[in-house]
Order: structure tokens, then C-alpha cells, then sequence
């Protein structure tokens, strides 16, 4: 890969080593909650669109990056601004006891919820003694 990252507490930048080309990305807010049957996550993307969202898995490592749908309205002129206008880009550490192909995903409202299943061995099951 030819890309360098540095990460500081909640922006990214990375540089494309071949064009010197910098993207700037923001860290957005998350919540896990491990459950019976897999991990259901949160994420914060005010902003993004469905379409400008986009989740990987690879190696062990989900990747998060979210697209801000630009919303500039003709005749309007920026005063103030509380949201950064960076994209998003979120990398979480996952264990290998998720099932890669039962991953689901969807937003609302700003909110990307991600269910990540557990693989079935790794499920705990209570047997019933006849």
C-alpha cells in the first residue's frame, strides 16, 4: 500500500506517498455493545449519505469511511460552522470469531449501526440433561 498514516486523538491524515495527494479524515464517535450473538456498533457520521458509506474488513481490521454530502444552497454564504467539514474514517480491531459474510449495516439519521455476528462455535449454547 502507498499510503502513510498518522493518527492523533480524533483526526486522521493520510498521505498518498505516489502523488503527495493529503485527505484529511475525522474520527468519529462510536459505541460497541457485545451481545449474545455477535457485537452491534454505533456509529456517529452527521452528514453522510448511504451512498458515500463504506465498510471493509480485512486482515482483522474494519474499516469505517464516511463520505460527507456536501449541502451548499445557492445564495447562502457560510458564517459559522460546528461540524468539521472532514469525512470520517474509523479503524476497529476485530477478533476472529466474526463471520465476515453476515455483516450488516445501516444508517439513519446520521447513525451507522453495524451487527457483527459471532461464528456459531463461538456462541455459547446451554444443554438441556434428560
Amino acid at each position: 500500500m502507498n499510503t502513510c498514516e498518522r493518527e492523533s486523538t480524533n483526526t486522521h491524515t493520510t498521505i498518498n506517498t505516489k502523488t503527495r495527494a493529503t485527505a484529511h479524515y475525522a474520527k468519529p464517535r462510536y459505541h460497541v455493545k457485545e451481545g449474545a450473538q455477535g457485537y452491534d456498533l454505533r456509529v456517529y457520521v452527521p452528514g453522510a449519505d448511504k451512498s458515500g458509506v463504506t465498510l471493509s474488513l480485512d486482515k482483522g481490521v474494519l474499516s469505517v469511511v464516511a463520505t460527507r454530502s456536501a449541502q451548499k444552497s445557492e445564495g447562502w454564504r457560510l458564517v459559522r460552522q460546528e461540524l468539521p467539514s472532514d469525512d470520517y474514517r474509523l479503524l476497529l480491531q476485530v477478533d476472529n470469531k466474526i463471520v465476515a459474510e453476515r455483516i450488516a449495516a445501516r444508517l439513519k439519521n446520521g447513525v451507522l449501526e453495524v451487527t457483527l455476528p459471532f461464528i456459531e462455535t463461538a456462541i455459547t449454547r446451554v444443554i438441556e440433561v434428560d
